[in-house]
Order: C-alpha cells, then sequence, then structure tokens
C-alpha cells in the first residue's frame, strides 16, 4: 500500500496514541487546520495547493499528535509509503509548523528517480474515448496542447478562437503565455461540450480529475 493513505491495522504502530474524534487535543487540531486552511487562502495560496495539504494533515491528526513532532515522525516512518510520499508529507508538515512556530528537526527522505510511463497514442485515443463528453475535451486538450493540468481547467471560452482555431492559455508558475494552434476534432468537441455556469472549461475535483458539468 503506497498511496499515502494512513493506516492503522499493522503491528508497526502500536503503542501510537489514537486520539478519538471527541478528545480536546483532536478538536484543538481541527481548529488549528481550518486557521490555517484560511490563512493559505487569504495568502493567495492555489486551492489544489491547500486541498492537498489539509487533506494530509487530517489523515496525520486521526493518528497522532501533530503538536508532538517525534511521534510524527514515528507515524510516518512506520507507514509503507515510497520515500517520494514521506518528502511530501514531511515539506507539508514543514510549512504547517512555521505556521504554528513549532521547531522540529524533519527526517530526510530521498526519492528514487524512476522513468515515468508514457502511454503510446493509441492508448490515449482509447482512453479519450471511454469517458464522458467534458472530460473527453479536457483530455483531447492536454493531448494537442501539451499544457498543464491547471492551465486547462483555468481556460475561459474568451481564450478561445473558434474562428481561427487557437486557444489563449494563461500561464501557471514557471511557464509562459502563449496562444496554440487546435485541430478541427478538438473544435467540434468544443462545441459540444458547454460546461460551467462561470464560463470556464471545467473544474477538476480533488485528484480524481472529474468534471462538473452543467
Amino acid at each position: 500500500m503506497d498511496d499515502g493513505e494512513i493506516h492503522s491495522g499493522t503491528a508497526g504502530l502500536q503503542g501510537l496514541h489514537l486520539f478519538s474524534e471527541e478528545s480536546a487535543v483532536f478538536q484543538k487540531l481541527k481548529g488549528d487546520l481550518a486557521l490555517y486552511e484560511f490563512t493559505l487562502h487569504k495568502d493567495g495560496f492555489k486551492s489544489s495547493t491547500i486541498y492537498s495539504r489539509i487533506k494530509k494533515l487530517n489523515r496525520l491528526i486521526k493518528l497522532c499528535n501533530l503538536f508532538n513532532p517525534e511521534e510524527v515522525k514515528e507515524i510516518i516512518a512506520k507507514q509503507s509509503w515510497k520515500d517520494s510520499t514521506n518528502q511530501t508529507t514531511v515539506k507539508i508538515l514543514n510549512e504547517f509548523y512555521k505556521f504554528k512556530k513549532i521547531e522540529w528537526k524533519p527526517p530526510r527522505y530521498k526519492p528514487v528517480e524512476r522513468l515515468p510511463f508514457i502511454p503510446t497514442e493509441q492508448e490515449i485515443d482509447q482512453l479519450i474515448a471511454s469517458v464522458g463528453k467534458v472530460m473527453a475535451t479536457l483530455l483531447q486538450t492536454l493531448k494537442e496542447t501539451d499544457i498543464r493540468i491547471g492551465e486547462a481547467t483555468q481556460l475561459k471560452w474568451t481564450d478561445y478562437n473558434e474562428e481561427q482555431r487557437t486557444l489563449n492559455i494563461t500561464p501557471e508558475k514557471g511557464s509562459n503565455p502563449r496562444i496554440l494552434p487546435i485541430s478541427q476534432k478538438l473544435r467540434a468537441m468544443l462545441k459540444r461540450a458547454r460546461v460551467l455556469p462561470d464560463n470556464r472549461f471545467g473544474e477538476l475535483g480533488g485528484f480524481l480529475g472529474k468534471f462538473k458539468t452543467l
């Protein structure tokens, strides 16, 4: 198991304190996380960043006292996660502890570099053909333009020039604005996939990539 899910049914967690949701410590932690989430929004962090941080911290507080960094390190060490997952968790905790002004010595994890899986064009086309029209439009857009997922989901109809068949891409951090051509196929898909009332192509729900449609 290495999807980042915290599990407590192993012998390795014996002796670690599991908090009841009614406990005072648990309720204090929940309150601090709510304040932390509010602060992240106020400071301009992206919704996806906030979501991933709060989700991870909410899972951790069900098993340990985040106010006790040594206990937190023990919990992380006894999970069957990849080092990359551990590293991400430590980074999230670093930011939370800065917010709470809690000192700790973070554990060091170095992920093993692996080559990414690259599907064939036929496999990509099969995936696009197997999903709903709005998700298919998103995937076709990603395939043709090679833009980031965040750039795709922030596109508006005003970014689309139907006559010239182009998309005006607003960049994410570290990228550049650009105007990209699209195929007649994608143009036809865009005409069929009318989407959100706020005029965006779509919004991703968490990490599942599920579009909301009208």
